[in-house]
């Protein structure tokens, strides 16, 4: 059973790790306690992630817990990270929801963000300048360059690769010539693997001349 809220406001240096509006609604972090039910596995790769960014940005979203049982219902991985990087204090946001109620938000929460997309076109103009200079292993913890693979609309790569889009219903028997350097082959080679992997087409590849003068 998570300890009662606190009494008394703590220290304001024990709370600059939370952004500042945020700092009213710190707790103890033993105040809340990670959901036993939640169905959102969080990995070691994901926490490593979500422990580099809270280490470079500090606390900017709340952790929703359930009053008074203190069970969070939104930010598990977050506290298990904040508990990681010896934070003692979190700001929450408590709320009172039934069990049902509490369950589905707590679901809608975790999909509702695997729903949406990224934009590779607008992510490659993000990354012109990079966005994480002098933020020492950030970029690598949060697997940044799996972001760039194989466009669905065919749009430019953050790299510079052109993909062709791939019709999802190919003419039969159609065939794909694939040219590109090897050296930038591993760039469109999930494109490549989508490709041959579509009924009656049969995918071939080649060197370019840049590969060869290479």
């Amino acid at each position: 059973m998570p300890k009662r809220r606190r009494r008394g406001r703590p220290p304001a240096a024990e709370l600059e790790h939370i952004a500042e509006p945020l700092r009213p609604l710190a707790e103890p972090l033993d105040a809340v306690q990670p959901d036993p039910k939640n169905a959102r596995v969080h990995s070691p790769g994901n926490l490593e992630a979500i422990r580099a960014s809270l280490k470079a940005y500090g606390q900017r979203q709340p952790v929703v817990a359930n009053s008074p049982s203190g069970i969070i219902e939104a930010g598990n991985g977050r506290w298990l990270a904040a508990q990681q990087l010896g934070w003692e204090y979190i700001a929450v946001v408590w709320v009172k929801d039934a069990p049902g109620t509490q369950t589905g938000f707590s679901i809608a929460d975790n999909r509702t963000a695997e729903l949406a997309e990224w934009s590779q076109e607008r992510l490659g103009e993000l990354f012109e300048d990079d966005p994480f200079d002098g933020e020492a292993g950030l970029r690598e913890a949060l697997q940044l360059d799996g972001l760039f693979g194989p466009p669905r609309d065919g749009v430019r790569t953050g790299d510079g690769v052109d993909v062709v889009p791939i019709d999802p219903n190919p003419p039969p028997r159609a065939w794909v010539l694939v040219g590109i350097p090897t050296v930038r082959f591993h760039e469109i080679a999930e494109t490549v693997e989508r490709l041959a992997a579509l009924e009656d087409v049969i995918v071939e590849t080649a060197l370019t001349n840049e590969a060869k003068e290479k």
